[in-house]
């Protein structure tokens, strides 16, 4: 269910260079054998086509800067980031957290910080974005959403702050109210 499981842009697909690797040079040597006569210029011609083909396919599929699939947003820090890095700043370090996966890397450093779903009821802080930030998927988040939705229709936690797709809750009985 995770695109990045199963996508030639990430590590999880690196297993198959070693026999991709193997399967090529057996590849060149059985035309080799096939082309006796010119073994030489179809070795020669398979090396450059092949050279063609990763050259191509890096420019297309790469994510370092200089190529057209750069994966440069999914780096860059919007204000709208540093801003609600702030406020995850400000929850006392005591408290216990519960985030989205792109946020808990920035609450984790405490005693309580789970991942959702986990202890959305009991939490004294839940952290979310609505929006997924993976390599080509901006896609909403529909669980966050929906929690969302819930936790502001209902009476146990109190929205603290909310910038753009960034949500902080704060659990009523701790607001003092």
């Amino acid at each position: 269910s995770h695109s990045e499981m199963h996508s030639i842009q990430y590590h999880y697909s690196s297993v198959l260079i070693p026999v991709l690797f193997i399967a090529s040079v057996y590849g060149v040597y059985t035309m080799s054998l096939l082309f006796k006569k010119y073994a030489k210029q179809v070795v020669y011609i398979l090396l450059a086509g092949a050279l063609i083909i990763v050259v191509r396919v890096n420019y297309h599929y790469s994510p370092l800067p200089t190529t057209a699939a750069c994966w440069c947003d999914v780096y860059m820090v919007s204000q709208d980031d540093r801003e609600f890095e702030k406020i995850l700043q400000s929850i006392p370090q005591s408290a216990s957290v519960t985030s989205s996966t792109e946020i808990h890397a920035h609450v984790s450093q405490r005693a309580f910080a789970y991942l959702l779903p986990h202890a959305v009821d009991s939490a004294d802080y839940i952290a979310l974005i609505d929006q997924n930030r993976l390599v080509d998927n901006y896609e909403s988040k529909p669980y966050e959403i929906e929690l969302i939705q819930k936790l502001n229709a209902g009476k146990k936690y109190k929205l603290v702050s909310h910038v753009k797709h960034f949500y902080l809750f704060k659990r009523s009985a701790l607001t003092g109210s």
